[in-house]
C-alpha cells in the first residue's frame, strides 16, 4: 500500500507574504531585546569608585553616591555587571570596619542583592568570580555576627565556584577562609587542614605582591593554630619559614615598603607565644620585644604594637612578674585608641587579671566591676550599630527596583506598539489569504476525509503490532530471568570449587595462578548476572513506594555507605548539604540505588587520594543532587552512549575495577520513573560530575 500523501498540486505563492512579515515580525522584536553578552560589558572606572568610597568613608555618602549616579547616568545602557559593582560598592560602605556607617544589615541586603541578580539574569556562569564574590560578601558579615555555620556554608559554595572554574589562587582564598571559621569554631585540626590546602595551590601560583600577603599569612597562621593545639614545635617550624619567606623575599614586594617589617613583627610576637608554651620564657621574652619594637614606630602597625604590649603583660603575670606586667600595663594605657573597643576591652580584661594576681581584693574586685561594664557596653554598643541605616539601605533597593520596572515597561511599551503595527498588517493579510483560499476548502477536506480513514486503518495494525511487541518483551525478560537464575547456580559451584582446588595445593604456583583465572572470571560472572538481575527488576517493577524522607538523609546514608569502598582507594568524600531540612516524595531504596551507583563511579573512576564532592542544592522547582570526582573523565566520543543498556562504553577503574555499562541506564530508568532528570558534564582528565533532580514535593 502507498503510504505517500497525494499531491495536490503547487501550493498558492500567496503563502509567501504571511512568511515573510512573520520573519520581518520575529526580527523586530528581537531587535527590541539585548543580547546576553551586552550585560556583561563594563563600564565604571575603579578610581571612580575609589574616590566614591573614600568619600562615604569620610562619612558623606549622599558625596559618594553623587559621584556613582552621575558617571551611570552617563553611560549607554547600565549592565548587570555595572550593577553588580554598584552594589559591591555599598557593600563595602556598609562593611568596612573603618566605615562610620558600617551596618551589616544593609551589607547583607546588598549582598544578597548580588546574588539575585546574577541569578535572575543568568549570568552566575560567566560572572562566576562576581558570583563567588557575593557568597563569600555574605560569609563575611556571618563572621562579623559569629554565626559561623551560616559563614561556612557561604565560603564552601564560594569555594566549590572558585574550583569550577579553575581558579587556584581564588581557591587558596576561600580554603584559608574556611579555616579561620573553623579555628573560630573550635575545630583546630580541620583549620589546620583547609589552611594547608592553601598553601599547597599558592606555591603553584607565579609570584605576585598578593601572593607575597597569602605565602606569610598562610604560614603565620599555621603557626598559631599549631600553638592553640598544644603542638608548639610544629608552629616553630611554621613561624620560621614564614620568617624566612618574608625576608628573602622582601625586595621583590614594592607595594609598600614598610610591609614586610610589619609581617616579620607580627610573626615575631606569634614566635613569642610558641616559646611561651614550650616553656622558654628568657626566648619568648626577647622576641616579644623585637615585635613591639618594629611596631611601635611611626607609620606602621602601632595597633598591633598595642596588642603585643598586651599579650606580653598577660605572658609576664604567667611568669609571676608583676613589675614589668605592670609597666607595660600603665604605659598601653597612655595610647589606646579611641574607637578601638576591641582592644580597650582587651586592656580592661588584663588589668582584672592583673589585679586579681597581684593588687588587694578591693582593686580586683573594682577592676573586674570596669571590665563587665565596659564589655556590656562594647556589646550594647555593636547592637545598636546593628539598627542603624537599615531603612536607607531598603529604600535605595527599592527605588532601585523601582527604576528597573520602569524601565522595562518602557521597553515592552515599544515592543507593543511595533507589535501592534505589524498584527495590525498581518491581519489585513490573513483576511485576503481567507478570502482566496475558501474556494479550496471543499477539495481540501475530501482529501482530510481521505486520509483520515487512510490513517485510522494504519493505527488499528499498530495497535495490533505494539501489543504483540509488548507480549514478545515480556516473554524475553522471562527467558532471560530463568537463564540468568540457571547460570548462576553451576557459576557459583565452579567459584567454591576453584577455591577448595586452590587451598588444596597451596605450593603450586601455576595451578594456584589458574585457579584464581577462574575466580576472578566467576565473580566478574557472578557480577554480571546481578546487574542484568537489577535491569529487568527495574524494568518489571515500574510501581514505585514512594513516601516523603529527608533529602539530606537518603545523601547521607548513601555516603557514609559508600565511604568504606572510597577509604580502600585513600579518597575522602565531602558532602555540601543543603542549609535547611527539606523532604522530597520518592521511592528511597531506588533513589538510594542512584545515589549509591553515582559515588561507586566516582569511587572507580579516581585515582587513590583524590576528593569527591556530594553538593545537594535547591533550585525553583526541583532539588539537585551532584556527584563530583577528580577523574579520567568521559570523552566526547562517547558521550552520547553513556546511559544506554550494555554500552560499548567500558573503561576499567583507576584500580582494575571491571565495568558491564548497565549501571547507569538502570538509574536513567529509576530517574524517568520519578519524573526526574539525570545529566553529567565532563572533561577529559580533570574530572565529571553527574546531576540528579527530584521534584519539589506540590503539597
Amino acid at each position: 500500500m502507498d503510504c505517500r500523501l497525494p499531491d495536490t498540486g503547487p501550493r498558492p505563492s500567496g503563502l509567501k507574504m504571511p512568511v515573510f512579515i512573520s520573519f520581518c515580525f520575529a526580527a523586530l522584536l528581537f531587535s527590541c531585546r539585548r543580547p546576553d553578552n551586552r550585560e556583561l560589558i563594563v563600564h565604571y572606572t575603579e578610581p571612580m569608585f575609589d574616590r566614591a568610597l573614600s568619600l562615604a568613608n569620610g562619612g558623606s555618602l549622599s558625596e559618594g553616591l553623587r559621584v556613582t549616579d552621575s558617571a551611570y547616568r552617563s553611560f549607554p545602557f547600565v549592565s548587570v555587571a555595572d550593577k553588580f559593582r554598584h552594589n559591591s560598592f555599598l557593600y563595602d560602605v556598609y562593611c568596612s570596619y573603618y566605615s562610620p556607617l558600617r551596618n551589616y544589615d544593609s551589607a547583607l541586603a546588598y549582598a544578597d542583592g548580588s546574588l539575585k541578580l546574577l541569578e535572575n539574569s543568568g549570568l552566575t556562569g560567566p560572572m562566576a568570580r562576581e558570583y563567588a564574590l557575593a557568597y563569600s560578601q555574605k560569609g563575611e558579615i556571618f563572621i562579623d555576627r559569629k554565626i559561623y555555620d551560616k559563614a561556612f556554608y557561604c565560603y564552601s559554595r564560594s569555594r566549590f565556584i572558585a574550583e569550577g572554574i579553575h581558579d587556584p589562587r581564588l581557591m587558596a582564598k576561600y580554603n584559608s577562609t574556611l579555616g579561620l571559621v573553623s579555628y573560630w569554631q573550635g575545630k583546630v585540626p580541620d583549620a589546620i587542614d583547609y589552611y594547608k590546602r592553601a598553601l599547597a595551590g599558592i606555591r603553584n601560583v607565579d609570584n605576585s605582591p598578593g601572593n607575597y600577603h597569602q605565602m606569610q599569612g598562610y604560614l603565620d597562621d599555621l603557626g598559631i593554630f599549631y600553638t592553640k593545639l598544644g603542638m608548639p614545635d610544629s608552629a616553630l617550624a611554621y613561624l620560621k619559614e614564614a620568617e624566612g619567606y618574608i625576608i628573602s623575599n622582601k625586595d621583590q614586594y614594592s607595594v609598600d615598603r614598610k610591609f614586610p617589617e610589619i609581617a616579620l613583627g607580627v610573626v615575631y610576637g606569634n614566635e613569642a607565644q610558641a616559646l611561651q608554651a614550650k616553656g622558654d620564657y628568657p626566648g619568648a621574652e626577647s622576641l616579644f620585644r623585637k615585635a613591639i619594637d618594629i611596631n611601635s614606630k611611626p607609620g606602621y602597625d602601632n595597633n598591633t604594637a598595642v596588642l603585643t604590649q598586651l599579650r606580653m603583660a598577660w605572658f609576664y603575670i604567667g611568669w609571676k612578674k608583676p613589675e614589668p606586667a605592670l609597666a607595660l600595663l600603665n604605659e598601653v594605657s597612655k595610647v589606646l585608641p579611641e574607637n578601638d573597643d576591641d582592644t580597650r576591652l582587651l586592656w580592661t580584661e588584663t588589668r582584672w587579671r592583673y589585679d586579681s594576681a597581684y593588687g588587694s581584693p578591693p582593686e580586683a574586685d573594682h577592676s573586674q566591676i570596669a571590665y563587665l561594664k565596659y564589655k556590656d557596653y562594647v556589646g550594647n554598643k555593636n547592637r545598636d550599630v546593628q539598627q542603624v541605616k537599615v531603612d536607607e539601605a531598603l529604600d535605595r533597593l527599592e527605588k532601585e527596583y523601582v527604576i528597573k520596572l520602569l524601565q522595562k515597561d518602557n521597553d515592552l511599551e515599544k515592543v507593543y506598539l511595533a507589535a501592534s503595527v505589524i498584527f495590525g498588517i498581518l491581519l489585513g493579510t490573513i483576511g485576503l489569504m481567507i478570502l482566496r483560499n475558501l474556494r479550496r476548502t471543499k477539495r481540501t477536506v475530501k482529501t482530510l476525509r481521505d486520509l483520515n480513514e487512510g490513517i485510522k486503518g494504519y493505527g488499528l495494525e499498530l495497535k495490533r503490532l505494539l501489543a504483540e511487541l509488548e507480549i514478545k518483551n515480556k516473554q524475553k525478560d522471562r527467558i532471560l530471568r530463568i537463564v540468568v537464575h540457571d547460570l548462576r547456580n553451576p557459576v557459583s559451584g565452579i567459584n567454591t570449587i576453584s577455591n577448595l582446588l586452590a587451598n588444596r595445593y597451596p605450593d603450586d604456583g601455576q595451578y594456584r595462578h589458574l585457579m584464581n583465572l577462574i575466580r576472578t572470571a566467576c565473580s566478574d560472572s557472578l557480577e554480571l548476572i546481578g546487574e542484568i538481575l537489577s535491569v529487568t527488576d527495574t524494568q518489571q517493577q515500574t510501581v514505585l513506594e514512594k513516601k516523603s524522607v529527608r533529602i539530606d538523609t537518603l545523601v547521607m546514608e548513601s555516603v557514609d555507605l559508600m565511604r568504606f569502598n572510597a577509604l580502600e582507594k585513600q579518597q575522602h568524600i565531602t558532602v555540601l548539604p543543603l542549609n535547611r531540612p527539606v523532604s522530597v516524595m520518592v521511592d528511597p531504596e531506588k533513589i538510594r540505588r542512584v545515589i549509591n551507583n553515582l559515588i561507586s563511579n566516582a569511587i572507580k573512576f579516581s585515582a587513590a587520594g583524590k576528593e569527591i564532592t556530594v553538593l545537594v542544592t535547591e533550585k525553583e522547582t526541583f532539588f539537585q543532587i551532584a556527584v563530583q570526582d577528580r577523574g579520567i573523565g568521559i570523552a566526547e566520543k562517547d558521550r552520547d552512549k553513556v546511559f544506554d543498556m550494555f554500552t560499548v562504553v567500558r573503561k576499567s577503574g583507576t584500580g582494575g575495577e571491571k565495568s558491564f555499562g548497565l549501571g547507569l541506564s538502570i538509574c536513567l530508568q529509576i530517574m524517568e520513573a520519578h519524573e526526574g532528570n539525570i545529566w553529567f558534564e565532563s572533561e577529559p582528565g580533570v574530572g565529571t560530575t553527574f546531576f540528579i533532580g527530584l521534584k519539589k514535593d506540590s503539597r
